[in-house]
């Protein structure tokens, strides 16, 4: 199992012509090695075309969906349904490695999903609603059977006659690239209580797709149930297993004073740390405040860590992408090992292949989690989870002991406003709007948009007495989930929502300042969202909940000093609140006057950096409860 690949490798382009050749042509083995490469660049640009696929003619290109998605999907239609189609199991494992962006390609395309192929397999016609498939024809079934599909998935019988062909069609859909629609939302819920029940039938970890667990394990946080990470258990088991038969386990070493009275040794290891992103800006002061009672050594890939992010620490030792997570394990274990390392602290899990892994070993006698990504482990080698207490909702929904922080524990390292941003024009109003109408900003990864928050869109559209349009900046926003996600905002929301490719941070903010209000999403919300549209001179609504990534807004915006009818609780609430502020312009005006502006968020970066340090340094000497042993 190879770690997450973290930067593009050099472009390795297809020619679409030359698949067609290949696909029309019926020459399978040859089309299969072109698919591959094609979805692998697809994988390392984040389903960006332009670099993986190269077109010869000068044909136009059409409209979102263009040409070059057109022809390769219809290309690949005739490859899988030509009856001299064959997959070796090694082409199969390779190619469900990267399912998820095969059912990216027929999404962005005319098609919507590949059902038409999976129709074609059937051995009566394919015309109901279930489908018959012969057993040598399941290979291929899974691999085109997608998130978007209209055919229903029989999970029981599937499992039950093929489980192994099951489980990893299973993990691969949890995976999938855009996870927003109805249907892929419904088989995200279907599928994650399923396998939180009968993944751990499972006899061998490396029977799944190993580069794509990670991300069904992150992305069960994204889901709208309570018991969405139940699915962690099970893979957690499946790890360990894995972890046990390569003698990967658990160091044996108690917490102990260093010698001559030298500081003890935390140890750092990271997913993401560089100084544009979100995990640097919320918890790189926290760390560097360590440095007051620990020796801090750091460790992550170095494509991931930046000058600003290496000087942190006291020292940084990068592991190798290239190596195997297993092989990234035993040099983290022989760092711990040589620095005596009472704590390991991660200020993310669920990023990477690596934390994943690492969250399920113990190699320090304390381990001690961020939320980076904020959300549970399930692990029992994680001890404690470092959280702001003001950001806990239930604590029930924490696996993790809990070593609370004050609310000012883990200040934020603010990103410099760009030099063309002033404090005056990020006060810029948006009654210069087209029309008059009220732009209200959505600041979300498409990961956080979903079908119920999507209705209170539509809702607030509907309701509103002044005419609103909404803006969704999404940051990962990028080739192939594009077309489906500009695709579902129409779907629900007409012409009156704009989907934002990612920005540069200054046009950004220039955005966000034009807008006259913003609205949280949920059930995952935001945190570093809020910090960048009250910097722009906006204020907005949140709907809160149990879980720590629906309270992370409550508790901002009260640290913001945020009126409570802001923080909603219900999604009936949530509408009506939007909809105040979009028809009382003038309470709008008072509160971003008020509480909106550089200002105001400079009051985040305040607070105490060495709160965490303080924290781990009395657990490390027992003057806290305990963690289960």
């Amino acid at each position: 199992m190879k770690a997450l690949a973290l930067l593009p490798r050099p472009p390795m382009a297809v020619s679409l012509e030359h698949f067609e050749q290949l696909a029309y042509g019926g020459r399978c083995g040859p089309a299969i090695e072109q698919l591959l490469q094609l979805l692998r660049s697809l994988d390392e640009h984040s389903g960006r075309l332009a670099p993986a696929l190269t077109v010869s003619s000068a044909a136009p290109l059409i409209a979102a969906s263009d040409q070059r998605v057109t022809r390769l999907t219809a290309a690949l239609t005739a490859l899988a349904t030509d009856p001299g189609f064959t997959l070796s199991p090694a082409d199969y494992r390779a190619l469900l490695e990267h399912h998820g962006w095969l059912g990216a390609l027929f999404a962005a395309s005319g098609f919507g999903n590949a059902d038409h192929i999976l129709r074609a397999l059937s051995v009566d016609g394919g015309g109901g609603a279930q489908l018959h498939i012969a057993a040598k024809h399941l290979p291929v079934f899974c691999l085109f059977y997608s998130v978007e599909s209209g055919i229903p998935l029989d999970i029981e019988r599937l499992w039950a006659t093929q489980p192994r062909l099951a489980a990893g069609l299973f993990i691969s859909l949890l995976a999938a690239p855009f996870l927003a629609t109805p249907a892929a939302y419904a088989k995200q819920r279907q599928l994650l209580d399923w396998l939180a029940q009968h993944l751990g039938e499972v006899a061998d970890l490396d029977l799944l797709p190993a580069t794509v667990l990670y991300r069904a394990y992150m992305r069960c946080s994204y889901a709208d149930f309570a018991d969405k990470h139940a699915i962690k258990r099970p893979i957690n088991e499946l790890i360990r297993a894995k972890l046990r038969r390569h003698g990967l386990l658990d160091v044996v070493r108690r917490c102990e004073p260093h010698a001559n009275g030298a500081s003890p040794t935390v140890l750092v290891v990271l997913e993401w740390f560089n100084e544009a992103h979100s995990i640097y800006r919320t918890h790189s002061r926290a760390i560097e405040g360590l440095r007051k009672r620990f020796r801090v050594v750091g460790m992550g890939y170095p494509e991931i860590i930046d000058a600003a992010g290496r000087a942190v620490f006291h020292e940084f030792h990068a592991l190798d992408p290239a190596a195997g997570v297993l092989q990234n394990l035993e040099q983290i274990r022989a760092v711990s090992s040589a620095e005596a390392a009472q704590i390991l602290y991660m200020p993310s899990v669920g990023m990477s292949t690596l934390t994943m892994f690492l969250a399920n070993v113990r190699l320090a006698p304390r381990t001690v989690i961020g939320l980076g990504h904020p959300a549970t482990t399930h692990s029992a080698s994680v001890d404690r989870v470092a959280v702001e207490s003001d950001y806990v909702g239930d604590p029930a929904c924490f696996s993790e002991q809990l070593l609370r922080l004050p609310s000012d524990g883990q200040p934020y390292r603010l990103r410099p406003v760009p030099t063309l941003q002033t404090a005056a024009n990020l006060q810029v109003s948006a009654r210069d709007a087209p029309q008059g109408s009220v732009q209200i900003a959505v600041v979300a990864t498409w990961m956080k948009i979903n079908p119920r928050f999507l209705t209170a869109c539509a809702q607030i559209l509907q309701r509103s007495s002044a005419p609103v349009r909404l803006h969704f900046l999404c940051g990962n926003l990028a080739g192939l989930t594009e077309v489906p996600l500009r695709r579902l905002l129409g779907q629900y929301l007409g012409e009156r929502a704009t989907a934002h490719a990612r920005l540069p941070y200054a046009e950004y903010l220039q955005l966000l300042a034009r807008c006259d209000l913003f609205i949280d999403p949920f059930p995952f919300g935001n945190t570093n969202g809020i910090v960048d549209t009250v910097r722009a001179g906006l204020i907005g609504v949140c709907r809160t909940g149990p879980e720590v990534h629906e309270h992370i807004d409550e508790a901002l915006f009260r640290r913001l000093g945020f009126p409570e009818f802001l923080i909603t609780r219900s999604d009936a609430e949530y509408v009506t609140t939007v909809c105040r502020l979009v028809d009382d312009a003038q309470e709008r005006q008072r509160l971003r006057e008020r509480l909106a502006g550089p200002a105001a968020v400079a009051a985040l970066s305040g607070g105490n950096p060495e709160a965490l340090a303080d924290r781990l340094h009395a657990y490390w000497r027992g003057e806290l409860a305990p963690a289960p042993t």
